[in-house]
């Protein structure tokens, strides 16, 4: 087994499915507020990128996530600078709570 792999297999273990909407990770918590919102918090802080709904298949919906939406933390650290390096672990931490929560999603990159 490769050790992306295997880093994936551990960072899915330490996922925990708090309800329908919610993935709690080891320091974050990925939240679906509502139908075209990703909310991700971590160490007090929290961000919002916009996703949407499409059909693959009848009765499929595939999500697709905005990365070119996610614009930096929300007040009060709106001011905080979020690196690439950062934004695509952010991306990662979302893409694998989505799949905790059985939503077939794909990162949409700028």
């Amino acid at each position: 087994m490769s050790r992306n792999v295997l880093e994936l297999h551990l960072s899915l273990l330490m996922l925990q499915r708090i309800n329908s909407k919610s993935v709690q990770g080891p320091y974050f918590t990925v939240t679906i507020p509502d139908i075209h919102t990703v909310e991700y918090a971590e160490a007090g802080k929290v961000a919002t990128i916009e996703i949407e709904g499409g059909m693959s298949r009848p009765g499929q919906v595939d999500w697709l996530v905005h990365a070119r939406t996610f614009s930096g933390w929300l007040p009060p650290h709106e001011s905080e600078e979020v690196t690439a390096d950062k934004l695509k672990q952010i991306l990662g931490n979302i893409g694998q709570a989505l799949s905790m929560l059985g939503m077939p999603h794909r990162i949409v990159e700028p």
